[in-house]
């Protein structure tokens, strides 16, 4: 099997309008997220920084984008109906279970807000540090 780009389109619960509006649980909004695999309801701060990220599917899906191994003849898009995000993250787990799919490397210091990440440059550039060497310099 080869690998291709694949546009996984995550159907939410209802329209995110009427999710919101009508006071659906959160859970009517939730999607296999695969960056974090784990299943979330998106949100700009993980999605918008997000190399997955494929865009809104017109208030009623969310779209992230992704290799995985596919025959020939498959197409270049899956839809992941919003009962079956469980079952997407055990297919996925499965696929990075046997090597196939590479699981994310998720860094701590990207769950930052801005204001959290100025902080802590503030402290690195005011705090205790080492010199740089001659080799570190050039």
């Amino acid at each position: 099997m080869t690998k291709k780009l694949i546009r996984h389109i995550n159907l939410i619960g209802h329209e995110i309008n009427q999710s919101i509006e009508d006071g659906y649980p959160e859970s009517d909004r939730e999607i296999y997220c695969k960056r974090l695999h784990i299943i979330k309801e998106p949100d700009e701060k993980d999605c918008m920084n997000c190399p997955y990220f494929g865009g809104l599917g017109q208030g009623t899906a969310h779209e992230c984008a992704w290799e995985e191994p596919v025959d020939i003849s498959s197409e270049l898009y899956r839809i992941i109906e919003h009962k079956d995000r469980y079952k997407e993250m055990e297919r996925v787990s499965e696929m990075i279970e046997a090597g196939v799919v590479d699981k994310e490397q998720i860094y701590p210091f990207e769950r930052l807000t801005p204001k959290e990440m100025a902080n802590l440059a503030a402290d690195s550039i005011n705090g205790p540090g080492k010199p740089m060497t001659d080799e570190e310099k050039a």
